[in-house]
Protein backbone atom coordinates (compact mmCIF):
# COMPACT_ATOMS: atom_id res chain seq x y z
CA UNK A 1 0.00 0.00 0.00
CA UNK A 2 3.37 4.31 -2.05
CA UNK A 3 3.14 6.96 -4.65
CA UNK A 4 -0.14 4.78 -5.20
CA UNK A 5 -0.08 3.56 -1.86
CA UNK A 6 0.06 -0.56 -2.82
CA UNK A 7 -0.91 -2.97 0.24
CA UNK A 8 -2.36 -6.52 0.82
CA UNK A 9 0.27 -7.57 -1.76
CA UNK A 10 -0.52 -11.63 -1.19
CA UNK A 11 2.32 -13.78 -2.52
CA UNK A 12 0.81 -17.28 -3.09
CA UNK A 13 2.83 -20.12 -3.75
CA UNK A 14 0.76 -23.51 -4.14
CA UNK A 15 2.00 -27.40 -3.72
CA UNK A 16 1.83 -29.46 -7.34
CA UNK A 17 -2.21 -30.51 -6.63
CA UNK A 18 -3.29 -26.77 -6.84
CA UNK A 19 -5.41 -26.04 -9.49
CA UNK A 20 -2.82 -24.94 -12.72
CA UNK A 21 -2.17 -21.50 -14.08
CA UNK A 22 -0.26 -20.21 -16.80
CA UNK A 23 3.29 -18.22 -16.37
CA UNK A 24 1.66 -15.85 -19.13
CA UNK A 25 -1.56 -15.01 -16.77
CA UNK A 26 0.70 -14.71 -13.80
CA UNK A 27 2.11 -11.73 -15.73
CA UNK A 28 -1.22 -10.43 -16.65
CA UNK A 29 -2.37 -9.90 -12.66
CA UNK A 30 -0.19 -6.76 -12.07
CA UNK A 31 -0.72 -4.65 -15.60
CA UNK A 32 -2.50 -2.06 -14.61
CA UNK A 33 -3.40 1.27 -16.29
CA UNK A 34 -4.32 4.59 -15.38
CA UNK A 35 -5.82 5.20 -12.05
CA UNK A 36 -7.43 8.61 -11.92
CA UNK A 37 -9.94 7.70 -15.14
CA UNK A 38 -11.40 5.04 -13.03
CA UNK A 39 -14.91 4.89 -12.24
CA UNK A 40 -15.73 4.29 -8.22
CA UNK A 41 -17.48 0.67 -7.63
CA UNK A 42 -16.60 -1.96 -4.98
CA UNK A 43 -14.71 -4.90 -5.83
CA UNK A 44 -16.17 -7.33 -8.07
CA UNK A 45 -16.13 -11.08 -8.35
CA UNK A 46 -13.18 -12.40 -10.83
CA UNK A 47 -14.70 -12.70 -14.01
CA UNK A 48 -15.03 -16.20 -15.39
CA UNK A 49 -14.48 -15.96 -18.70
CA UNK A 50 -14.48 -20.50 -19.45
CA UNK A 51 -17.71 -21.09 -18.24
CA UNK A 52 -17.01 -24.63 -17.88
CA UNK A 53 -14.33 -24.20 -14.88
CA UNK A 54 -15.30 -26.47 -12.15
CA UNK A 55 -16.77 -24.67 -8.81
CA UNK A 56 -13.79 -26.68 -7.18
CA UNK A 57 -11.63 -23.63 -9.13
CA UNK A 58 -13.47 -20.98 -8.31
CA UNK A 59 -13.88 -21.71 -4.88
CA UNK A 60 -9.78 -21.92 -4.14
CA UNK A 61 -9.39 -18.94 -6.37
CA UNK A 62 -7.28 -16.62 -3.82
CA UNK A 63 -9.83 -13.74 -5.30
CA UNK A 64 -12.26 -15.20 -3.93
CA UNK A 65 -11.56 -15.95 -0.38
CA UNK A 66 -11.15 -11.72 -0.57
CA UNK A 67 -14.48 -11.02 -1.70
CA UNK A 68 -16.42 -13.27 0.55
CA UNK A 69 -14.71 -11.48 3.03
CA UNK A 70 -13.80 -7.94 2.01
CA UNK A 71 -16.54 -4.98 3.14
CA UNK A 72 -14.92 -1.86 2.70
CA UNK A 73 -15.51 0.25 -1.07
CA UNK A 74 -13.09 -0.59 -3.11
CA UNK A 75 -12.15 0.35 -7.07
CA UNK A 76 -10.99 -2.42 -9.73
CA UNK A 77 -8.53 -1.97 -12.43
CA UNK A 78 -9.73 -2.30 -15.86
CA UNK A 79 -8.06 -5.25 -17.37
CA UNK A 80 -6.72 -7.19 -13.70
CA UNK A 81 -8.22 -9.66 -12.35
CA UNK A 82 -7.01 -9.16 -8.73
CA UNK A 83 -5.80 -5.57 -8.54
CA UNK A 84 -7.57 -3.13 -6.81
CA UNK A 85 -7.62 0.46 -5.47
CA UNK A 86 -8.83 2.15 -2.15
CA UNK A 87 -9.76 5.82 -2.01
CA UNK A 88 -7.43 7.43 0.08
CA UNK A 89 -10.87 9.27 2.38
CA UNK A 90 -11.19 5.98 3.76
CA UNK A 91 -7.67 5.82 5.64
CA UNK A 92 -6.85 9.75 5.52
CA UNK A 93 -3.65 8.94 3.31
CA UNK A 94 -2.06 11.33 1.19
CA UNK A 95 -2.73 9.02 -1.92
CA UNK A 96 -4.94 6.00 -2.32
CA UNK A 97 -4.58 2.60 -1.53
CA UNK A 98 -3.51 0.08 -3.91
CA UNK A 99 -4.29 -3.62 -3.29
CA UNK A 100 -3.43 -6.79 -4.85
CA UNK A 101 -3.43 -10.40 -4.92
CA UNK A 102 -0.96 -12.64 -7.21
CA UNK A 103 -0.44 -16.18 -7.81
CA UNK A 104 2.74 -17.39 -8.50
CA UNK A 105 2.89 -20.86 -9.73
CA UNK A 106 4.99 -23.30 -7.24
CA UNK A 107 8.23 -24.75 -7.93
CA UNK A 108 9.75 -27.63 -10.12
CA UNK A 109 6.10 -27.70 -12.23
CA UNK A 110 5.79 -27.25 -15.85
CA UNK A 111 4.34 -23.71 -15.19
CA UNK A 112 7.27 -22.33 -13.14
CA UNK A 113 8.48 -18.95 -13.76
CA UNK A 114 11.78 -18.33 -13.36
CA UNK A 115 11.03 -14.31 -13.99
CA UNK A 116 7.75 -14.11 -11.89
CA UNK A 117 9.14 -12.00 -9.28
CA UNK A 118 11.01 -9.91 -11.55
CA UNK A 119 7.77 -9.35 -13.53
CA UNK A 120 5.77 -9.01 -10.17
CA UNK A 121 8.20 -6.13 -8.96
CA UNK A 122 8.43 -3.96 -12.29
CA UNK A 123 4.45 -4.02 -12.47
CA UNK A 124 4.74 -3.00 -8.68
CA UNK A 125 7.37 -0.10 -10.05
CA UNK A 126 5.00 0.87 -12.70
CA UNK A 127 2.24 1.26 -10.38
CA UNK A 128 4.21 3.44 -8.37
CA UNK A 129 4.71 6.38 -11.01
CA UNK A 130 2.58 9.57 -11.14
CA UNK A 131 2.84 13.18 -11.95
CA UNK A 132 4.29 13.27 -8.04
CA UNK A 133 7.66 11.06 -9.34
CA UNK A 134 10.54 12.82 -8.16
CA UNK A 135 13.84 13.59 -9.93
CA UNK A 136 16.05 13.23 -6.44
CA UNK A 137 16.29 10.42 -3.38
CA UNK A 138 15.08 11.12 -0.19
CA UNK A 139 17.33 9.66 2.65
CA UNK A 140 14.26 9.57 4.90
CA UNK A 141 12.11 7.75 2.58
CA UNK A 142 15.03 4.91 1.36
CA UNK A 143 14.96 2.97 4.41
CA UNK A 144 11.98 2.72 6.57
CA UNK A 145 13.44 0.05 9.05
CA UNK A 146 12.55 2.86 11.74
CA UNK A 147 8.78 2.51 11.37
CA UNK A 148 9.44 -0.56 12.75
CA UNK A 149 11.04 0.36 15.93
CA UNK A 150 8.45 3.37 16.64
CA UNK A 151 5.62 1.31 16.58
CA UNK A 152 7.22 -1.58 18.40
CA UNK A 153 6.99 -4.13 15.50
CA UNK A 154 9.59 -6.77 15.42
CA UNK A 155 12.45 -6.76 12.86
CA UNK A 156 12.74 -10.46 13.50
CA UNK A 157 9.52 -12.49 11.81
CA UNK A 158 8.32 -15.84 14.03
CA UNK A 159 7.50 -18.98 11.65
CA UNK A 160 6.91 -22.31 12.09
CA UNK A 161 8.09 -23.10 8.36
CA UNK A 162 12.29 -23.36 8.69
CA UNK A 163 12.61 -24.51 5.24
CA UNK A 164 13.30 -21.83 2.38
CA UNK A 165 13.30 -22.73 -1.42
CA UNK A 166 14.30 -20.25 -3.74
CA UNK A 167 10.79 -18.43 -4.40
CA UNK A 168 10.99 -17.49 -0.61
CA UNK A 169 14.74 -16.03 -0.74
CA UNK A 170 13.37 -13.95 -4.24
CA UNK A 171 10.34 -13.05 -1.59
CA UNK A 172 12.96 -11.72 0.53
CA UNK A 173 15.10 -9.71 -2.15
CA UNK A 174 11.81 -8.25 -3.72
CA UNK A 175 10.79 -6.89 0.10
CA UNK A 176 14.67 -5.60 0.32
CA UNK A 177 14.62 -3.70 -3.25
CA UNK A 178 11.04 -2.36 -2.47
CA UNK A 179 10.95 -1.15 1.29
CA UNK A 180 8.27 -3.78 1.82
CA UNK A 181 7.63 -5.64 4.93
CA UNK A 182 6.01 -9.30 5.25
CA UNK A 183 3.09 -9.39 8.13
CA UNK A 184 2.98 -12.93 8.77
CA UNK A 185 4.77 -13.42 11.99
CA UNK A 186 4.98 -9.63 12.83
CA UNK A 187 1.55 -8.05 13.57
CA UNK A 188 -1.44 -9.33 15.48
CA UNK A 189 -2.46 -12.70 16.34
CA UNK A 190 0.28 -14.11 14.50
CA UNK A 191 2.64 -11.88 15.83
CA UNK A 192 3.91 -14.69 18.19
CA UNK A 193 2.66 -18.02 16.54
CA UNK A 194 3.67 -17.22 13.00
CA UNK A 195 1.50 -20.13 11.68
CA UNK A 196 1.22 -22.11 8.62
CA UNK A 197 -1.41 -21.44 6.35
CA UNK A 198 -1.46 -24.39 4.64
CA UNK A 199 -2.84 -28.04 5.65
CA UNK A 200 1.20 -28.85 6.37
CA UNK A 201 3.83 -26.73 7.78
CA UNK A 202 4.90 -24.72 5.07
CA UNK A 203 3.99 -21.11 4.88
CA UNK A 204 3.00 -19.95 1.25
CA UNK A 205 0.77 -17.30 1.79
CA UNK A 206 1.76 -13.65 2.46
CA UNK A 207 0.83 -9.91 3.11
CA UNK A 208 3.24 -7.38 2.14
CA UNK A 209 2.63 -4.11 2.67
CA UNK A 210 4.98 -0.71 2.21
CA UNK A 211 5.92 1.28 5.49
CA UNK A 212 3.32 3.92 5.67
CA UNK A 213 0.70 1.21 5.95
CA UNK A 214 2.26 -0.66 8.72
CA UNK A 215 0.47 2.32 11.01
CA UNK A 216 -3.20 0.95 9.44
CA UNK A 217 -2.85 -2.32 10.79
CA UNK A 218 -5.29 -3.08 13.36
CA UNK A 219 -4.92 -6.92 13.01
CA UNK A 220 -3.49 -9.89 11.25
CA UNK A 221 -4.41 -13.28 11.49
CA UNK A 222 -4.21 -17.21 9.55
CA UNK A 223 -7.35 -18.31 10.16
CA UNK A 224 -8.63 -22.25 10.51
CA UNK A 225 -8.82 -23.93 7.60
CA UNK A 226 -11.85 -23.91 6.08
CA UNK A 227 -12.68 -26.27 3.09
CA UNK A 228 -15.00 -23.69 1.54
CA UNK A 229 -12.55 -21.45 0.81
CA UNK A 230 -9.68 -23.87 -0.08
CA UNK A 231 -8.61 -27.48 -0.18
CA UNK A 232 -5.58 -27.01 1.73
CA UNK A 233 -4.86 -22.97 2.37
CA UNK A 234 -5.69 -21.58 5.25
CA UNK A 235 -7.27 -18.01 5.13
CA UNK A 236 -5.95 -14.77 5.85
CA UNK A 237 -7.17 -12.19 7.70
CA UNK A 238 -6.06 -8.62 7.69
CA UNK A 239 -8.06 -5.78 9.55
CA UNK A 240 -7.04 -2.19 8.88
CA UNK A 241 -7.91 0.94 10.92
CA UNK A 242 -10.46 3.27 8.88
CA UNK A 243 -10.25 6.60 10.15
CA UNK A 244 -13.93 8.23 10.69
CA UNK A 245 -15.75 5.19 8.74
CA UNK A 246 -17.96 2.52 9.25
CA UNK A 247 -16.30 -0.23 7.25
CA UNK A 248 -18.61 -3.10 9.45
CA UNK A 249 -21.60 -1.76 7.85
CA UNK A 250 -20.34 -1.10 4.19
CA UNK A 251 -20.75 2.37 4.09
CA UNK A 252 -18.60 5.16 5.00
CA UNK A 253 -19.13 8.75 6.17
CA UNK A 254 -16.44 10.98 6.72
CA UNK A 255 -17.19 13.87 8.90
CA UNK A 256 -14.86 17.17 8.02
CA UNK A 257 -15.13 20.30 10.41
CA UNK A 258 -15.37 22.80 7.87
CA UNK A 259 -18.34 20.90 6.88
CA UNK A 260 -19.91 21.20 10.27
CA UNK A 261 -22.16 24.25 10.42
CA UNK A 262 -24.72 25.84 13.50
CA UNK A 263 -28.19 26.34 12.90
CA UNK A 264 -29.65 29.88 12.00
CA UNK A 265 -29.89 32.44 14.66
CA UNK A 266 -33.60 32.45 16.10
CA UNK A 267 -34.78 35.65 17.97
CA UNK A 268 -36.45 33.47 20.79
CA UNK A 269 -33.56 31.61 21.51
CA UNK A 270 -31.40 34.73 22.69
CA UNK A 271 -32.38 34.06 26.43
CA UNK A 272 -31.36 30.49 26.32
CA UNK A 273 -27.64 31.53 24.70
CA UNK A 274 -26.87 34.03 27.05
CA UNK A 275 -27.88 31.06 29.75
CA UNK A 276 -25.75 28.84 27.55
CA UNK A 277 -22.38 31.02 27.81
CA UNK A 278 -19.96 29.10 30.07
CA UNK A 279 -19.42 32.01 32.98
CA UNK A 280 -16.14 30.50 34.39
CA UNK A 281 -14.67 30.31 30.98
CA UNK A 282 -15.44 34.15 30.55
CA UNK A 283 -14.09 34.89 33.90
CA UNK A 284 -10.65 32.51 33.15
CA UNK A 285 -10.81 34.85 29.64
CA UNK A 286 -11.18 38.05 31.37
CA UNK A 287 -8.33 37.00 34.06
CA UNK A 288 -6.26 36.07 31.21
CA UNK A 289 -6.43 39.70 29.38
CA UNK A 290 -6.03 41.57 32.53
CA UNK A 291 -2.88 39.69 32.96
CA UNK A 292 -2.15 40.52 29.99
CA UNK A 293 -2.93 44.47 30.30
CA UNK A 294 -0.47 44.89 33.46
CA UNK A 295 2.46 43.49 31.27
CA UNK A 296 1.46 44.93 27.62
CA UNK A 297 5.10 45.06 26.62
CA UNK A 298 4.82 40.70 26.18
CA UNK A 299 2.10 41.55 24.03
CA UNK A 300 2.32 40.25 20.67
CA UNK A 301 0.48 39.07 17.42
CA UNK A 302 0.55 35.57 18.66
CA UNK A 303 -1.19 35.99 22.12
CA UNK A 304 -3.86 38.57 20.51
CA UNK A 305 -5.03 35.64 18.21
CA UNK A 306 -5.02 33.21 21.46
CA UNK A 307 -7.39 35.35 22.93
CA UNK A 308 -9.66 35.68 19.95
CA UNK A 309 -9.79 32.30 19.48
CA UNK A 310 -10.83 31.89 23.12
CA UNK A 311 -13.50 33.90 22.72
CA UNK A 312 -14.81 32.59 19.96
CA UNK A 313 -14.45 29.08 20.98
CA UNK A 314 -16.58 30.29 24.20
CA UNK A 315 -19.41 31.66 21.81
CA UNK A 316 -19.52 29.21 19.32
CA UNK A 317 -19.71 26.34 22.01
CA UNK A 318 -22.91 27.83 22.96
CA UNK A 319 -24.30 28.50 19.61
CA UNK A 320 -24.14 24.79 18.93
CA UNK A 321 -25.92 23.94 22.50
CA UNK A 322 -28.69 26.27 21.58
CA UNK A 323 -29.43 26.12 17.74
CA UNK A 324 -27.92 22.89 16.95
CA UNK A 325 -25.20 21.21 14.35
CA UNK A 326 -26.09 19.97 10.56
CA UNK A 327 -23.45 18.71 8.25
CA UNK A 328 -23.16 19.61 5.12
CA UNK A 329 -21.75 16.99 1.97
CA UNK A 330 -22.46 18.59 -1.20
CA UNK A 331 -24.38 21.68 -2.20
CA UNK A 332 -27.86 20.22 -2.61
CA UNK A 333 -27.98 20.23 1.81
CA UNK A 334 -30.63 17.53 2.71
CA UNK A 335 -32.60 18.11 -0.61
CA UNK A 336 -34.24 15.91 -2.50
CA UNK A 337 -31.71 14.40 -5.15
CA UNK A 338 -28.66 15.05 -2.56
CA UNK A 339 -26.59 11.68 -3.80
CA UNK A 340 -22.66 12.57 -2.90
CA UNK A 341 -22.82 10.64 0.37
CA UNK A 342 -24.50 7.48 -0.99
CA UNK A 343 -22.15 4.43 -1.55
CA UNK A 344 -23.39 4.23 -5.27
CA UNK A 345 -22.56 7.56 -6.48
CA UNK A 346 -19.20 7.06 -8.29
CA UNK A 347 -17.08 9.58 -10.47
CA UNK A 348 -19.51 8.60 -13.84
CA UNK A 349 -22.19 9.59 -11.73
CA UNK A 350 -20.15 13.22 -10.06
CA UNK A 351 -19.49 13.78 -14.17
CA UNK A 352 -22.87 13.63 -15.46
CA UNK A 353 -24.34 15.37 -12.14
CA UNK A 354 -22.25 18.27 -12.96
CA UNK A 355 -22.76 18.37 -16.83
CA UNK A 356 -26.68 18.36 -15.58
CA UNK A 357 -25.82 21.21 -13.01
CA UNK A 358 -24.39 23.20 -15.88
CA UNK A 359 -26.73 23.19 -18.35
CA UNK A 360 -29.57 24.14 -15.30
CA UNK A 361 -27.35 27.15 -15.37
CA UNK A 362 -27.48 28.28 -18.90
CA UNK A 363 -31.29 27.15 -18.68
CA UNK A 364 -30.87 24.95 -21.87
CA UNK A 365 -34.02 22.92 -21.96
CA UNK A 366 -32.54 20.12 -24.52
CA UNK A 367 -29.53 19.46 -23.13
CA UNK A 368 -31.08 19.46 -19.65
CA UNK A 369 -33.66 17.05 -20.92
CA UNK A 370 -30.62 14.43 -22.17
CA UNK A 371 -28.27 14.98 -19.35
CA UNK A 372 -30.81 14.54 -16.79
CA UNK A 373 -31.50 11.11 -18.75
CA UNK A 374 -28.07 10.18 -18.66
CA UNK A 375 -27.80 10.93 -14.90
CA UNK A 376 -30.91 8.64 -14.83
CA UNK A 377 -29.31 5.81 -16.29
CA UNK A 378 -26.26 5.95 -14.49
CA UNK A 379 -27.87 5.81 -10.99
CA UNK A 380 -30.37 3.36 -11.72
CA UNK A 381 -27.43 1.56 -12.88
CA UNK A 382 -24.83 1.85 -9.40
CA UNK A 383 -27.91 1.77 -7.67
CA UNK A 384 -28.43 -1.82 -8.80
CA UNK A 385 -24.71 -2.79 -9.20
CA UNK A 386 -24.05 -1.82 -5.08
CA UNK A 387 -27.28 -3.63 -3.99
CA UNK A 388 -26.05 -6.65 -5.84
CA UNK A 389 -22.75 -6.38 -4.14
CA UNK A 390 -23.75 -6.20 -0.71
CA UNK A 391 -26.54 -9.05 -0.85
CA UNK A 392 -23.33 -11.13 -2.47
CA UNK A 393 -21.25 -10.18 1.23
CA UNK A 394 -24.46 -10.83 3.10
CA UNK A 395 -24.74 -14.63 1.20
CA UNK A 396 -21.01 -15.55 1.49
CA UNK A 397 -20.61 -14.13 5.24
CA UNK A 398 -23.85 -16.25 6.36
CA UNK A 399 -22.00 -18.87 5.17
CA UNK A 400 -19.37 -18.80 7.44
Amino acid sequence: MTAANFSGHIIRRQKNKDRRRTSNETSCLLTAKKLDHLPIVTWKQTKDNNKKQKAHDRKNHPAEVLNRTTTVPVEPLVDVENIARVDRILFRTEDDIIMGIVYIPPENTRYTSENAMSEIEIEFLELQKNKHLTDFIDVNEFNDIHVLDDLKIPRIRNSSDTVVNTYGRKLIQFCKNNNMYILNGRVGKDRVLGKPTSRSISVVDYILCTANILCKVDDFEVSDFCNLFSDIHSPLCLSLTVNGCNATQGESEVINDKNVHIGKWKHEKTIEYKNNIDVDKVNELLLNVMSKYDDISSVDQGTVDSIVSDITTVLLSAAKDTFGVFTKNSKNIGGEGNFSNKDWFNKDCKRLDKNFEKAEDFINTMALIYLKKDFDSQKNITKKSWTRILNYITKTCALR
